[in-house]
């Protein structure tokens, strides 16, 4: 017969009543589903829920050894007391953010020492107290948790967007030769063009088939799909840009859209380098030996300040070191000693009597140098002319500038020099894209008539007129080697590179605008509809955005949209975007080579290239600095032994040698 609701409610309630009773508690529980019984939790069985019946059931020999095995089970340790306990998440962000702060400043060891200090800082603090962290876990946090997390999220920032790639060799301190890589595109969340860390990989073999190979395979191990590498800045090696066989010949088979561009930085260092073979040898001795005349010696150093203050009453400035790589670095050597001249002839005069045989003959060469005049004009000289190259190395270095611009300015670096000793009337000729390829040295004007700069021709009076003539002809055959340097150096798609300036925010606003067709043609594979992104071309001046930034402008250019949410301007942001991501140096490799260099040294030399990646990686794609790094969600669920102690790790304490052990070894 069906129960009535009162008959469930009276019986739910007594079994609630009964489970409180001492015979009743701890076994007796109410039976899903059934309200007429209640379940036995020792036995595992259903019984009919009435008194009676439940009495019966606790006195049977089952129940009772049932009962008996739970308390003994009771009595056992907890498996909880076995395992290591579960880690929160503010324990994890706290260990993270020290792990990313050894990252970027200091070495792993330091972490066994600071991870005990923040330990101790407030025994009352809950996540500082349970904090655990040694070399081996630091290490493997910054290799396996938030290197790889920081490098997913580029991928994911670059997604299918065009972009360059700034490779360069080098050798660590441990004689590993190592290919470090840049990658520089539009950045979908920052809106703008980016240049960062991508990779380091170790060379087995400097080969340009093995460079491109291992290059290759690492490209679509991360999913970067290698039809869309627009560009690639190299050095001017041959096994980097020869013609027959190197890694641009190779690459430009797979891509032929590539654009390969030469470092112009190291370029024009080569080109003054060259250039200045033709003026007097003793130039380059003096100002190297001037430079290393007090770079070892203290007492040299006292004894020119007072000579300097006794004139001048000011200190003096330093003459600044000279770069084996960069030539350019010694125009500021250059600027320093004619700067002092006087005050350093004096003390090269004093110097040269009261110094020891050797040292004195040294001091005698430089006073004898110091002393005639003809040496400081050519200084002087050196100084004009190589001012404008510095300027323009100066541009390429730098990441505050308009980067549509910048090879327009290289072409007019080589129209000044060909303006100071090219007939004007033979040059206005020519066409600003030619410039490259004119024959410049059959319009040579006269010695006489070309411009040396305002301060060497107020000096010149103070030179024997003879001698000015000849000083003179050398001048000229500098310049004329700077132009000869330049042209074979230049890049030699400059033409195409020039016309990048086409985009700038000023051109795509203004009504008469350059014709884009040639370029569109050039890279028709990135914008696969030519008539529609030379449409769109022509309508762009109808679009105003109220910015003179390039990057600014077609970023907002590309996030135009119809009514139909459709881009309006899609095909030629999409070129344009992909232009702006054209390497113009190799400085920001560089940069990473100089922080490389920082990281492993010669207290450090057994740093294994996989961790060295890692903290690069850090270094370079930390938002910010450490100070702002929040760590990600994924951070945090990879945060877990079998990740953190997974792969390799690179224990600095068994890998890198200790300064103190180290004292100790050479002081034994």
């Amino acid at each position: 017969m069906p129960q009535t609701t009162n008959q469930k409610q009276y019986i739910q309630k007594y079994v609630k009543t009964w489970e409180n009773e001492i015979e009743f508690k701890g076994w007796l529980k109410p039976c899903i589903g059934d309200n007429t019984k209640a379940r036995c939790a020792f036995c595992n069985i259903d019984i009919l829920a009435h008194r009676k019946s439940l009495k019966t059931h606790s006195c049977t020999k089952k129940h009772i050894q049932n009962a008996k095995n739970d308390k003994e089970c009771l009595q056992l340790h907890k498996i909880e007391n076995f395992t290591t306990p579960h880690i929160n998440d503010r324990r994890k962000i706290a260990e993270l953010k020290i792990a990313a702060f050894i990252a970027e400043h200091c070495s792993i060891n330091a972490i066994d020492d600071l991870g005990k200090i923040i330990k101790d800082l407030d025994a009352t603090s809950h996540v500082l107290t349970n904090i655990k962290i040694h070399r081996t876990k630091c290490t493997g946090l910054i290799v396996n948790v938030i290197s790889p997390c920081l490098f997913k999220e580029m991928l994911d920032d670059l997604g299918e967007s065009y972009y360059s790639l700034i490779i360069d060799e080098s050798t660590a301190i441990d004689n590993t030769k190592v290919l470090c890589t840049m990658i520089r595109f539009f950045s979908l969340t920052l809106k703008k063009i980016r240049t960062t860390f991508y990779k380091l990989i170790q060379l087995e073999s400097g080969t340009a088939e093995s460079i491109t190979n291992l290059l290759i395979n690492h490209l679509q191990n991360d999913g970067l799909n290698i039809k869309h590498l627009i560009g690639i800045g190299v050095d001017g090696t041959n096994s980097m840009v020869g013609k027959n066989d190197s890694v641009a010949s190779r690459l430009k088979r797979i891509i032929p859209h590539l654009v390969v561009i030469k470092c112009v930085c190291h370029s024009l260092h080569l080109t003054a380098e060259k250039s200045c073979d033709v003026l007097p040898r003793n130039l380059d001795y003096l100002v190297k030996k001037s430079h290393t005349w007090f770079s070892h010696s203290t007492k040299r150093i006292i004894e020119y300040r007072k000579i300097y203050e006794t004139i001048n009453q000011n200190m003096p400035k330093k003459i600044a070191k000279l770069s084996g790589t960069r030539w350019l670095a010694r125009i500021e050597a250059i600027k320093t000693i004619i700067d002092q001249w006087d005050e350093l002839k004096l003390h090269f005069e004093m110097a040269k009597n009261s110094n020891r045989c050797s040292e004195g003959y040294v001091a005698e060469e430089l006073y004898n140098m110091y002393k005639n005049d003809e040496n400081k004009i050519y200084l002087i000289f050196l100084r004009d002319a190589l001012k404008d190259i510095t300027n323009i190395n100066k541009l390429f270095q730098s990441n505050e500038i308009e980067p549509l611009k910048l090879f327009k300015d290289l072409n007019h670096l080589l129209y000044l020099i060909l303006q100071k000793i090219v007939v004007p009337s033979q040059l206005e000729k020519v066409k600003h894209q030619d410039l490259t390829n004119y024959n410049f040295q059959d319009y040579l004007m006269f010695v006489d008539c070309v411009d040396y700069g305002y301060y060497f021709n107020e000096f010149s009076s103070k030179i024997n007129p003879q001698n000015l003539k000849d000083i003179k002809e050398r001048c000229k055959a500098f310049y004329i080697e700077l132009v000869k340097q330049l042209q074979k150096r230049i890049p030699e798609n400059l033409q195409i590179l020039e016309k990048l300036s086409y985009f700038t925010s000023e051109n795509a606003m203004n009504k008469s605008r350059n014709d884009i067709i040639d370029i569109v043609v050039s890279f028709k594979e990135i914008c696969l509809d030519i008539e529609s992104t030379v449409k769109e071309w022509n309508s762009l001046h109808r679009f105003e955005v109220n910015t003179n930034n390039s990057e600014d402008y077609w970023a907002k250019v590309n996030n135009e949209t119809d009514a139909a949410g459709e881009k309006r301007f899609g095909h030629v942001s999409k070129l344009v975007l992909a232009l702006l991501c054209l390497p113009f140096s190799n400085a920001e490799v560089e940069r990473a080579f100089s922080i490389m260099n920082i990281i492993k040294d010669k207290l450090r030399n057994r740093l294994i290239i996989r961790t060295l990646d890692a903290i690069l990686r850090v270094r370079f794609l930390l938002p910010n600095t450490c100070r702002d790094f929040q760590p990600s969600r994924q951070m945090l669920q990879k945060f877990v032994s079998e990740t953190v102690y997974g792969g390799q790790i690179d224990n600095e304490a068994l890998d890198a040698l200790d300064y103190f052990d180290m004292i100790e070894k050479f002081t034994a």
